[in-house]
């Protein structure tokens, strides 16, 4: 394998071990609490904001963003995103809100689509 391919994905798998704390960070959280089984409100609606991001700005399936949500099941991240999607058709501002996110969100999606389709023949 070349060298540079190999510091690239290597980079990638560092940003997608720590995409959970790009979420935490913004949140104010730590990466723990949203990993946990914990279903207090507040904590549960940044964990479906997060299965929501994931999905629909870093384009990940529903089993790899259950896997980083602290191994949740598929089901559990599909009803997450719905919730979310719900909740967006009532508020007109929320991807204004959450811009700075979406940018960070889109530009690792690019950069995983790089590595598939440049890098990893």
């Amino acid at each position: 394998m070349d060298q540079s391919a190999k510091t690239i994905t290597d980079e990638l798998q560092e940003e997608d071990d720590d995409i959970i704390c790009l979420f935490a960070k913004y949140f104010g959280i730590s990466k723990g609490i949203i990993e946990s089984k914990t279903r207090k409100k507040n904590i549960v609606e940044i964990r479906d904001l997060t299965a929501y991001f994931l999905r629909e700005y870093a384009d990940m399936s529903f089993t790899a963003i259950g896997k980083l949500l602290g191994g949740r099941d598929h089901t559990t991240v599909i009803h997450s995103c719905r919730k979310i999607e719900k909740n967006i058709s009532l508020k007109k501002d929320f991807e204004l809100k959450f811009s700075e996110l979406i940018i960070k969100l889109r530009s690792i999606k690019e950069r995983k689509f790089y590595i598939e389709k440049k890098v990893i023949p």
